[in-house]
């Protein structure tokens, strides 16, 4: 009982030091996670001129399409960017594709996967994925550069043709979302006059 008070005193000195401490640093976390999420969503949209990032809209699914970003630039639609979970062939995944308001692909990034190294893994990879950049409509995976090549045909990650067709979904309903949102926004703007 006589150890009871002193390690109480402590708890409650150590609970107020880290509240404190939490105190000062909240705003300059926020900040630094605010700069990496934009520096990296940048980085998806190559050719947009200044990018200004909305707020991350949540649809409250668990998989598929999960959230987005629009992207304004000189105060006009731009672009979006859409986050989808998606199972690779090793487990969960999460991909973010940047299409522009024309609907073709800016950029792809797997922002987090469970692939084998050196296999799955490398549909991680920019040998990959910027076969989709410039492109719009649905992907097809084929599994060598010798079979007929159509304009989205996407050449499969060797030894890893699961996990480039589960990417390439990932993209296809990311542009369908991205399509459906653009006609929307376009919509709204008509319908105002």
């Amino acid at each position: 009982m006589k150890t009871a008070l002193p390690l109480f005193i402590i708890t409650v000195l150590v609970t107020a030091a880290i509240a404190f401490i939490h105190g000062l640093t909240e705003e300059r976390i926020k900040t630094n996670e605010h700069a990496a999420y934009t520096a990296a969503l940048s980085a998806l949209v190559i050719g947009i001129p200044d990018p200004v990032f909305s707020e991350t809209h949540e649809t409250g699914n668990r998989t598929g399409v999960v959230s987005y970003t629009l992207v304004t630039s000189g105060g006009e639609f731009a672009a979006v960017v859409i986050n989808v979970r998606f199972m690779g062939d090793q487990g969960p995944a999460s991909v973010a594709v940047a299409a522009s308001t024309c609907g073709s692909v800016l950029g792809v990034k797997v922002t987090s996967h469970e692939e084998t190294p050196g296999l799955g893994a490398n549909a991680a990879g920019t040998d990959f994925l910027s076969q989709f950049t410039d492109k719009s409509g649905i992907f097809n995976v084929v599994r060598t550069a010798n079979a007929r090549i159509h304009t989205n045909d996407i050449i499969a990650v060797t030894a890893a043709t699961n996990t480039s067709r589960a990417v390439a979904d990932a993209v296809n309903e990311a542009l369908r979302f991205a399509s459906q949102l653009i006609l929307k926004f376009y919509a709204e703007i008509l319908a105002e006059g």
